[in-house]
């Protein structure tokens, strides 16, 4: 009886002493959320005439889930720096129509032209430098965005002088500064001089700055033609 009573003891203390000498975690670690601070400003432009509306995705988040191809609005959005991968998709049926990998830099500012024809779908990235706003002046910049345009093109600002700038397909001029005054804008083809589009007269306005996008079908004469979008942006 003595040695059941012995035993029973010695497997108490041991049961205990198991108890005391267990380490339980006070709390479980979980992955947290990784929130990203570094970003730059990105404008957007929808060139793709087979695309009326596009919703962009920069990684997995929608930035802008309707973008029309007609508006002349700036889009500008806040895009994770760093290597970034941008998906456009149709916002009709939620359907990739363009999808890659761009390096952005903390706090630049970017212009993103999405252009194509058919399925052959592609972008245009440029990195915009800093404008000087204390001046009495316009700035204005063309972009050849037009897979069905001649692949060298001039557009030609006239007032009582004419400025003629040679672009290339797939291309684009820097900002230059200019008078803030109204032009009469033609873009022509610069192999015989042809008119593509004649546009007539523009107003440019100081402190702005202008964008003259070039995008369409030369030929066909719907809604998908060739056009001169016009964006303008305030300078801060």
């Amino acid at each position: 009886m003595k040695n059941r009573i012995l035993i029973l003891s010695i497997l108490l203390i041991s049961f205990g002493t198991i108890l005391t000498s267990c380490e339980c975690p006070s709390e479980i670690d979980t992955p947290k959320e990784i929130v990203p601070k570094d970003f730059a400003n990105v404008t957007i432009i929808n060139a793709l005439p087979e695309f009326q509306d596009i919703s962009v995705m920069n990684n997995v988040n929608y930035v802008l889930p309707n973008l029309n191809y007609f508006s002349n609005f700036i889009n500008t959005s806040k895009f994770i720096a760093g290597y970034s991968n941008i998906s456009i998709k149709n916002s009709i049926d939620s359907t990739t129509i363009y999808n890659s990998f761009f390096n952005f830099d903390k706090d630049s500012n970017y212009t993103m032209v999405i252009y194509g024809k058919s399925n052959r779908n592609y972008s245009l990235l440029i990195k915009d430098k800093a404008l000087n706003n204390s001046l009495n002046k316009a700035f204005i910049r063309f972009i050849h965005a037009s897979l069905d345009a001649p692949k060298n093109v001039k557009f030609v600002l006239s007032q009582n002088f004419n400025l003629e700038f040679l672009i290339n397909a797939k291309s684009n001029s820097e900002y230059f500064e200019t008078e803030p005054t109204t032009y009469d804008l033609k873009i022509l083809n610069s192999v015989n001089d042809s008119i593509l589009i004649n546009y007539g007269n523009i107003k440019l306005e100081s402190q702005n700055a202008y964008t003259l996008l070039l995008k369409g079908y030369q030929s066909t004469n719907d809604t998908k033609k060739l056009m001169c979008q016009v964006i303008k942006k305030k300078l801060l």
